[in-house]
């Protein structure tokens, strides 16, 4: 009888930590009119952030403040894609499926790469497809608020001309770059292997190789610790040669070897912003932000997180 007992209520405490995840899960953190949003849905978006960033992650637990900051997001983005679907905005499927495939195979080895990603995919009940269709939907979001904004914009070449006079006269720069680098140091004896080893982790970068992964793992400086992430530099702040290699490349292009007396870098072009990109960057967050304050008036949105 005790042993029946004894199971009796192993089995009861089971079923009451699964009551509790579950009813963690279920839990509604907001509603965007009689839409709601739960503490899932917040924590999968936030998973996707940490999947998609640059640098190699910090920490996988969340704090509040991070939490409320996505789940802000997503009310954003909820109603201007519902805005945009009363609109009869579509998007282009081939591209969505296009753009989530080229960045699929770098989310996966990240996760093959790092237990912690895998366990917390199992903890939020993702299976790959599942998170595949969560970037497959951010992405068709993307496109339908890009749709919703863009054709609003306009930058005339009299307003880049202006801005960049004014940058001008301030010296201010008027390009600045955000930068990731391999960096590796060589002596006199190990030049050719360390400049060799440069051009294969080059190879491995074409083949779809993390950059952030690779700097983690063998950039010799402290950008290491953030996936070899500088920041953003102004032109005119760092090493010449290196400035020479970016100089009107776009965007996620990958340079080098760049050689010097002591060293060899490979250098990836994260962001890069122009003075038509500043401009335009002004008008896109103060055009969206006045749109979603409209939209907000209109929708009755409660917040419980």
């Amino acid at each position: 009888m005790n042993r029946v007992r004894v199971i009796g209520v192993l089995i009861f405490c089971v079923w009451g930590l699964l009551l509790h995840a579950q009813t963690i899960s279920n839990r509604i953190v907001a509603t965007v009119g009689n839409e709601p949003i739960t503490l899932l849905d917040v924590k999968q978006q936030w998973l996707l952030t940490v999947l998609e960033s640059e640098g190699v992650f910090l920490s996988l637990t969340p704090t509040n403040e991070k939490l409320r900051a996505v789940l802000n997001g997503i009310i954003e983005d909820h109603l201007l894609v519902k805005y945009a679907e009363q609109k009869n905005l579509a998007v282009n499927e081939q591209i969505v499926d296009e753009n989530v495939q080229r960045k699929w195979d770098r989310i996966l080895r990240k996760i093959n790469s790092h237990k912690e990603l895998s366990d917390l995919l199992e903890e939020l009940g993702l299976t790959e497809e599942q998170l595949k269709e969560l970037y497959r939907e951010r992405e068709k979001n993307d496109q339908l608020i890009a749709q919703v904004m863009v054709p609003r914009l306009s930058v005339t070449q009299k307003e880049i001309e202006e801005y960049t006079r004014q940058l001008k006269e301030k010296k201010k720069p008027l390009i600045t770059y955000r930068l990731s680098q391999i960096y590796l140091t060589f002596t006199p004896d190990t030049r050719e292997s360390v400049i060799k080893k440069a051009y294969s982790l080059l190879e491995e970068l074409s083949g779809g190789a993390s950059f952030a992964e690779l700097a983690k793992q063998y950039s010799q400086d402290p950008s290491k610790a953030n996936g070899g992430d500088l920041g953003y530099l102004d032109a005119g702040q760092f090493d010449p040669r290196v400035e020479d290699a970016i100089k009107n490349q776009p965007v996620g292009k990958v340079c080098g070897p760049i050689v010097d007396e002591h060293s060899v870098r490979i250098v990836k072009v994260t962001d890069k912003i122009t003075p038509r990109d500043r401009i335009f960057r002004k008008k896109y967050y103060t055009l969206k932000k006045s749109l979603i304050d409209k939209l907000r008036k209109k929708t009755n949105i409660k917040i419980f997180l």
